[in-house]
């Protein structure tokens, strides 16, 4: 099924019941809701951004756009699903912004400057490559019970990663290959030109090793009066706030 606009239409609902049925819907000139049931519990679900600076606001059964872009802004569109196992976003050339607690999605960036926000991950997780724009990817890194997996495939741009921390006492590895917190994991598939970890309040350790193909420069921000403590060696920037108490800094190569 493929849904580029709906005319007058105030809703249009598509119910399949097959093993395998994909569902394309193209933002920008839908019925403020499309309903997508499907009863075969297997579907896959292909939304397109316009090539303005779109929101998208994305839930366990649905899916937010607007446009603040445009003027006059224009109506709300919303896709309400069920019996999708597979979710992919894919951005176009406008300056983006996705949140989303993510299950089974991949999330494509554009040629814009897009803002990637991941709250949540579960089932296989969350995969987004940033291709060629230049990104800021934040992930909230309290509620991950999935990997989410960062890459950069396209020639420009770059992206610039931000780890939330839950508030209280954590431990955080940082590797050329991954973030991990107890047992939540971020991968990192393509380099990062930046990584800030917000440490938020309470005690907080921070472990790099082998760094440097990863990430090229490391900022640790934490409430005022909490502690942080490195160990291991990175080769790079690394900026840590004058404020945090007893702050023991990593070996800078």
């Amino acid at each position: 099924f493929t849904v580029n606009g709906t005319g007058a239409a105030t809703s249009i609902a598509l119910t399949a019941s097959g093993t395998a049925d994909t569902y394309n819907v193209l933002f920008g000139a839908l019925a403020p809701t499309i309903d997508i049931a499907d009863t075969g519990q297997n579907g896959t679900l292909n939304v397109y951004a316009t090539t303005g600076g779109d929101n998208l606001d994305k839930t366990a059964q649905q899916i937010i756009w607007t446009n603040p872009s445009l003027s006059p802004a224009p109506p709300a569109e919303t896709i309400d699903y069920s019996g999708i196992s597979q979710k992919t976003i894919e951005l176009g050339p406008g300056n983006d912004t996705v949140t989303d607690p993510g299950t089974n999605t991949t999330i494509l960036g554009g040629t814009g400057t897009d803002t990637i926000t991941i709250t949540a991950s579960a089932g296989q997780g969350v995969t987004i490559d940033g291709r060629n724009g230049t990104d800021d990817v934040v992930i909230d890194m309290g509620n991950l019970a999935a990997p989410v997996t960062v890459s950069h495939t396209g020639t420009a741009g770059g992206y610039n990663l931000t780890v939330v921390m839950p508030g209280g006492d954590n431990t955080v590895d940082v590797n050329a290959a991954s973030i991990v917190s107890g047992m939540q994991t971020i991968n990192l598939n393509s380099p990062a030109d930046a990584l800030t970890v917000d440490a938020g309040v309470g005690d907080d350790s921070v472990a790099v090793s082998n760094v440097v193909a990863a990430v090229q420069s490391l900022t640790v921000n934490g409430a005022p009066g909490g502690n942080v403590s490195f160990s291991g060696t990175f080769s790079g920037d690394l900026s840590v706030p004058l404020y945090l108490h007893s702050v023991q800094a990593a070996t800078v190569a």
